[in-house]
């Protein structure tokens, strides 16, 4: 058994002819360090292993049968005889040496490991990928030829015990990089020599260099640098490096050896716009540097494949080469010509408009070989000559520019910033929909202006105030009717139109209203009552205190005549006070259920 598995020992009793296991005395368990553990019963259960020796004892007593010949007496005591129990170390993991190993390919290499607390077990050898594939048994392990890296992994193995964790010994591959020149390829004129160099080399490596891949023609030159000899034609040089025996693979620099062909140039004839430098660039054909002349003067204007230049005549010659080493190509000309800009645009335009009307921009610039692009607030941007924006508002208020291209030379213009102001259009402030009873009135509410006009006029008291009063006709069907209305709102600058729907909607019974003030101020003059579609005749009586009758009505159409708090010969406008009313309705066996009240008149005119 090995140190830290759990195990339950069980306590087995040999029982003698004389000797029996005293009842009720406990079981003993002694640990490997001295430790002693009791149990009423033969099993120990739980024990986690230590490494060393387990001993059990038990208390055996005389059966009282064989007359006294147990050696433990009749008083009882503990067994002599018991078994020990060797428990073995778990090993710890073997010492190696982790430091990477390298190997030139193909090569073997001698890997040795030690018991780590010199427990004496041994050393079990494996390839790291399947642990049960062992490679070899043994302190010191030469490994198979390596062709790639490769991690070996050891064990130490101690009886049944194995080291839980192995110790790792990573062998890798010696792979010398390819060389690295410091100008691999070279382009040089005809009977020059030039200078290669390997520059990935610590100097303690051997460079070799040949004429040919397979050195048939033997070392051409030995050292990281290598003059070459004056050549007339293409050659190329291969070089290998070889470090304590490993050798890298064979690298080549290639040395070119031609004219220089004139740089390349996208356009030998460019044009520029009127302000602008030229920008002119060149590509090497042959790996050089390239030069700049002014042609007239002859002036160097730069080097490098890209130079800016100042323009200062309408037509302008340069002159470009390419140079590589002392080879110098041909001269290209580069001829420069200036185009003019277009005219700077003009905006027209408004400068102050109504919020929600059309904002138009205008130009006095018109070409038809123009693009225009126009930019603004709220990121507008068109392409039209003339665009328009319908139903303006205040996100469209700020500065608007325009940009012209000449589309034959591309050169463009650009105007100057241009303010447009948009004034808040007032808000009358309708409700969508409004709904109400027949027979009620509606005052309608608009706002945000000096002057209304409401269309159409039916129905309104006044179609040129804020807030008219709508009276509808009494309904004569069972249906509802709908009423649209529109109202101009105007605040002196600014125009704006909005839209209301009032539905009449039918009633379903009967409704009395209990106050009238009849002072011919258009509000309240009347007294109204609202019927329902389907009660086509009713009566209507109008009592004062007194019990005197002080109007009737007999119809089906009483809304049309509504009672104005005269008495019934046309007079005087009743006193202030209160009267009963009744009304009689006859539809079926159904009376009116809310038909007899008190009507209040409130008045401040006697006539």
């Amino acid at each position: 058994m090995c140190e830290g598995e759990e195990v339950t020992f069980v306590v087995g009793i040999q029982e003698s002819f004389s000797c029996e296991v005293n009842i009720g005395a406990p079981y003993e368990l002694t640990f490997p360090d001295g430790t002693v553990q009791t149990s009423a019963t033969n099993t120990f259960e739980g024990i986690i292993l230590e490494a060393g020796e387990y001993e059990a004892r038990v208390e055996m007593i005389d059966d009282g049968i064989s007359n006294g010949t147990c050696p433990c007496g009749t008083s009882g005591g503990f067994s002599i005889n018991s078994n020990s129990i060797l428990v073995n170390p778990v090993p710890l993991t073997p010492t190696v040496d982790t430091t990477d190993r390298y190997v030139c390919p193909g090569e073997q290499i001698i890997l040795t490991a030690y018991s780590t607390e010199n427990t004496g077990g041994e050393m079990i050898w494996t390839d790291g990928i399947n642990t049960n594939d062992i490679l070899y048994v043994g302190q010191s392990f030469t490994t198979p030829s390596i062709t790639g890296p490769t991690t070996f992994q050891v064990y130490e193995r101690l009886g049944d015990c194995i080291s839980p964790v192995a110790a790792e010994v990573a062998v890798l591959i010696e792979t010398l990089p390819p060389p690295v020149f410091a100008n691999a390829d070279v382009v040089i004129c005809p009977g020059e020599s030039t200078v290669l160099e390997v520059v990935n080399t610590d100097g303690s490596q051997l460079v070799e260099w040949y004429l040919d891949p397979l050195g048939v023609d033997g070392v051409l030159h030995v050292g990281s640098t290598f003059v070459t000899p004056p050549l007339n034609n293409s050659t190329v040089f291969y070089v290998r490096i070889t470090d304590e025996g490993c050798e890298s693979d064979l690298g080549s620099a290639t040395v070119e050896v031609e004219d220089l062909a004139p740089p390349t140039v996208a356009n030998t004839s460019i044009n520029v716009c009127e302000g602008d430098n030229a920008l002119l660039s060149a590509e090497a054909s042959s790996g050089g540097v390239i030069y700049w002349y002014e042609a007239i003067s002859g002036a160097l204007l730069g080097v490098g494949n890209q130079i800016e230049y100042e323009l200062d005549v309408t037509t302008n010659s340069i002159l470009v080469e390419e140079r590589l080493g002392d080879c110098i190509s041909e001269q290209l000309e580069i001829t420069i010509n200036i185009d003019a800009l277009p005219p700077i645009p003009e905006i027209i335009a408004e400068s102050v408009i109504c919020e929600g009307s059309s904002l138009a921009l205008f130009t006095n610039s018109f070409n038809n070989t123009y693009l225009y692009d126009w930019s603004g607030p709220n990121d507008f941007n068109s392409t039209d000559a003339e665009p328009i924006i319908s139903n303006s508002d205040i996100s469209n208020m700020g500065y608007y520019q325009l940009e012209v291209t000449e589309t034959l030379t591309g050169c463009r213009n650009i105007s100057d910033e241009y303010f447009v102001e948009i004034t808040p259009a007032p808000n009358p402030g309708l409700q969508d929909t409004i709904r109400i009873h027949d027979g009620e009135q509606l005052q309608l509410q608009a706002s945000g202006g000096t002057d209304y006009e409401w269309t159409p006029t039916e129905y309104l008291s006044d179609s040129t105030i804020s807030n008219p009063v709508f009276t509808p006709p009494y309904l004569v069907t069972s249906n509802e009717e709908i009423y649209e209305y529109s109202v101009s709102v105007s605040d002196g600058n600014c125009e704006s139109i909005s839209t209301t729907t009032v539905i009449v909607v039918p009633r379903t019974e009967v409704v009395v209203y209990n106050v009238i003030t009849p002072n011919d101020d258009g509000k309240n003059d009347e007294w109204f009552i609202s019927f329902p579609a389907n009660i086509k005749e009713y009566q209507i009586y109008l009592f004062d205190k007194h019990n005197q009758l002080v109007f009737k009505y007999e119809g089906d159409d009483y809304n049309s005549n509504r009672w104005n708090g005269r008495f019934m010969n046309g007079g005087k406008i009743v006193p202030n006070s209160s009267y009963f009313y009744r009304i009689n309705i006859s539809q079926g066996n159904k009376q009116c259920k809310r038909c007899t009240g008190m009507l209040s008149v409130f008045s401040t005119s006697n006539n």
